[in-house]
This record gives structure tokens, sequence and C-alpha cells, in this order.
């Protein structure tokens, strides 16, 4: 008998103000791997980008209770690659299709993908953490 070696995957980001567009990305992450971990941004990393507002031990408790992550870790690494080294042990890293369209960081594409297998993760239409947080300013 062969015995066949799990396929783990990463997904990353803030995962700030967690919403049905996060569940669905990490349910359908979760449908491609083995092993589905969560990275999910350091405080100082955010503060460094984007404030947020939860702190990192909240968003890991809320991330890491789901059914469909097996274990979640804090990143500090502003690049992509960086984070691969920090993380090697992955087999494919499940990315947002923003990574494609940010124009203001530096994402080399083609020498990411001939490291790790990249998946674009597909999004939810409609729903977005901005849209939740206007709203949430609104009321």
């Amino acid at each position: 008998m062969e015995l066949r070696r799990k396929t783990v995957g990463a997904i990353i980001g803030r995962f700030d103000i967690v919403h049905s567009g996060h569940v669905n990305a990490i349910k359908w992450c979760s449908s491609q791997t083995d092993v589905l971990m969560a990275g999910i941004a350091s405080d100082e990393y955010c503060c460094n980008h984007a404030p947020v507002t939860n702190e990192w031990r909240e968003r890991a408790a809320v991330i890491g209770g789901m059914k469909y992550i097996d274990s979640v870790f804090c990143y500090n690494s502003h690049g992509l690659i960086d984070l691969l080294n920090e993380i090697r042990h992955i087999d494919i890293l499940f990315l947002s299709t923003e990574v494609q369209q940010c124009r203001d960081r530096s994402v080399d594409i083609p020498l990411l993908e001939s490291i790790v297998k990249v998946a674009w993760i597909p999004r939810t239409p409609g729903v977005s953490t901005t849209g939740s947080k206007d709203r949430i300013r609104r009321q």
C-alpha cells in the first residue's frame, strides 16, 4: 500500500472583520488541499500597512476556530517570498486576486509560481472588508 503525502495549503490575510467572503474563501481553499493553514498578519505588520480593529489574538481565535482551518500562524513578512521562507512546508499558497491587481506591491508572480503552486481564490461578489467597514461607519 502506497502512502500519499497530504497536501498542505496556506491562506494569508489580516482577517480583521470576518465576513461571508472570508468564509467562502476559506471553504474553497479547504476543498483544494488536505491541510489548510491560515497565516494571520501580526499587529505590527498591520500597523505598518493598514490599521486593524482587532488584535492578532482575537483574529487568530476567530479564524482558528473555523472547522476548515487546521492551524494558524502569525506572519510579519513584508514580501511573499520572505513569507514562503518562513513557512517552507506548504504545497499551495492561496492568494486573493487583489494581489494580482495591486500595483503598489512589487510581487513577482512568475518567481512566486516557480517556488510554490499558487491558487487564486475566487471572490464573493458584492462582499468586501472595505464595504463592511463603510457600513459600520455609517451606522
